[in-house]
């Protein structure tokens, strides 16, 4: 895999959509993460301290969060996949898990579908905080709500915003656009009832999630042919930026093959 990376560190543009807490010359496979809406591509660092498997970590980054905050962000679904697209077709020539964190989970479901139609599909997805796309979405929009009440509406709805971010007005100002379009992402996403995948999906629900229950993920494993499985630890909404040891449970258990 080692050649691989070194292509993508080489490439401005690659390397733009790639936080890398770990990398691994050694490693037997390639661990992208694809975050909350509003969190960046650091949040791999929580899960890569925890981690004992024989991977290299990637966090995406989009643009407008992190490092990329002075770039425009993406609102719309087809956007996102047509510019990470280059970036991840290279990672998934060697065997490669894509991890999305709720919003981060539909993205991570859409380049897959894009990455399977040209024959580079990821080896697995895992799938968190996610009710599957096909259900019916009962919420109303958010992204369109004065600061105030949106900000209010997310905490209501998903729990977790810092106090730090609700007694700042400075920090309001700087995170709020990049959390109001990646609620506009998530409000204009429709899913337009692909083929299912042939990829094998590890699901894991948060079960004191405010939003999504465990049983609003068991239908994801309705948009594949390849096994499913299904597990549930204890936590909120955000259960990989506060209690990543218990998500590395998990990934130790589903791929222990890997440190075989």
């Amino acid at each position: 895999m080692r050649q691989t990376a070194t292509a993508l560190f080489d490439d401005p543009l690659s390397a733009s959509w790639l936080v890398t807490p770990r990398r691994s010359g050694e490693a037997r496979a390639t661990l992208v993460v694809f975050p909350y809406a509003g969190l960046g591509g650091s949040l791999a660092a929580h899960l890569s301290r925890e981690l004992d498997l024989p991977v290299a970590v990637h966090g995406i980054q989009l643009p407008g969060h992190e490092a990329r905050l002075s770039e425009p962000p993406l609102t719309r679904m087809a956007a996102v996949i047509d510019a990470a697209l280059p970036t991840l077709a290279r990672l998934t020539r060697e065997p490669c898990i894509l991890m999305g964190c709720s919003l981060g989970a539909l993205i991570a479901y859409e380049l897959a579908l894009r990455l399977a139609a040209l024959g580079t599909p990821p080896d697995h997805l895992v799938l968190l905080s996610c009710a599957a796309p096909h259900l019916p979405r009962t919420s109303r929009a958010l992204s369109a709500l004065p600061d105030a009440e949106f900000l209010a509406a997310i905490d209501d709805r998903f729990g977790g915003v810092p106090d730090a971010v609700k007694r700042s007005a400075e920090l309001r100002q700087l995170l709020l656009p990049t959390l109001r379009a990646d609620m506009a992402l998530f409000d204009a996403y429709r899913w337009s009832a692909p083929p299912p995948l042939d990829v094998p999906i590890l699901t894991i629900a948060g079960r004191d999630d405010r939003q999504i229950s465990p049983a609003e993920m068991l239908p994801w494993e309705e948009l594949t042919t390849a096994r499913t499985e299904h597990r549930v630890v204890d936590g909120g909404h955000f259960v990989l930026r506060d209690d990543p040891a218990a998500v590395a449970a998990v990934l130790h258990a589903a791929f222990r093959g890997l440190a075989a």
